[in-house]
Formats: structure tokens, C-alpha cells, sequence
């Protein structure tokens, strides 16, 4: 197996696998810091009932869903590095731009947006993972890989609790 036509690296293992970690646990603090924005004050500044709050919340899914396969798809076929730093460009953008909303509906369609930006992430990593190791260590790169969904679990809640108690929801 090649990366790029020439022999892979041993360094992938620590190169590679460390930033698909990396990126993959900061999609999932953006995904997913919406709850603890929620008890920082932005249902009582955009005026949210329960309902709008919980449709915030989920829409997100709606986005991400969407693009999971034809990302992967995109990915695979193009250029999954390229299709990563797209979309880190882009959730950045539409995270900083949900700073700004001042209702319910703009933090609805942020969320969506947000969703849609971050859907071919996991497909697109699995697929640099998969360019990057032989199959006899696949295996084992995806099970480190893997590793940053409950890795990403225990850090956001602290770090994102820390965040708005410091800075404010925005």
C-alpha cells in the first residue's frame, strides 16, 4: 500500500493518526457545545422555548446526515485532505458567525449550516486513516482513531463548561 504512489512512512503513527484525533474531537466540541451554551444563557438571550431549543439542538443531525455519504463519496474519489481542511474552514466560519444570531430561527439555520460543514468529517478521516495504513495495521489505526469519540466525551464537557462560564454563550 502507498501513500501518494511511494512507500508509506512509519511516522503515519505519529504524523497522521494524532491530527485525525485531533480534528475529530474538535468537530465534536462544536458539535456538541450547543447543550452547555443552553445552561450558559443563550435560551434566556435569544428569548428560546424549550421546543426551539430542542429543535436547535437536534437540526444540527439533519445537516450532518445529509452529507455523510455523498462527503464520503466526494472524499474518496477527490481528495479527502482537501475535503478536511474545507470543512474545518467552514465550521470555523459558521461557528463564528453563530455569535452573532439574535434569535431563534438564525441559531436554527446555523445549526443546520454547522451540520451540513461538519457531515463529511468522520467519513473523510476514516478514508485518510484508511490511505495512510496497510491492512495488516488498519485495524488498529481506526481503534485509535475510534478512540477519540469517547476521548471527545470526556473533554468537551469540562473545556466547554470552563469556556462559557469565562466568556460567555458567544
Amino acid at each position: 500500500m502507498t501513500a501518494g504512489g511511494g512507500a508509506i512512512p512509519k511516522a503515519r503513527w505519529v504524523r497522521i493518526l494524532p491530527g485525525t484525533v485531533l480534528i475529530y474531537v474538535l468537530a465534536y466540541m462544536d458539535r456538541m457545545n450547543i447543550s452547555l451554551a443552553m445552561a450558559g444563557g443563550i435560551n434566556r438571550d435569544l428569548h428560546l422555548s424549550m421546543t426551539l431549543s430542542g429543535l436547535a439542538a437536534g437540526v444540527f443531525f439533519i445537516g450532518y446526515m445529509l452529507l455523510q455519504v455523498p462527503a464520503g463519496h466526494i472524499a474518496e474519489h477527490l481528495s479527502a485532505k482537501k475535503y478536511v481542511l474545507w470543512s474545518i474552514l467552514a465550521m470555523g466560519m459558521v461557528s463564528f458567525l453563530t455569535g452573532f444570531v439574535q434569535n431563534g430561527v438564525q441559531l436554527i439555520g446555523m445549526r443546520f449550516l454547522l451540520g451540513v460543514a461538519e457531515g463529511g468529517i468522520y467519513p473523510a478521516l476514516l478514508i485518510v486513516v484508511s490511505n495512510w495504513f496497510p491492512s495488516k495495521e488498519i485495524g488498529r489505526a481506526n481503534a485509535v482513531f475510534l478512540a477519540s469519540l469517547p476521548l471527545s466525551t470526556v473533554l468537551t464537557n469540562p473545556i466547554s463548561g470552563w469556556l462559557v462560564s469565562r466568556y460567555d454563550w458567544r
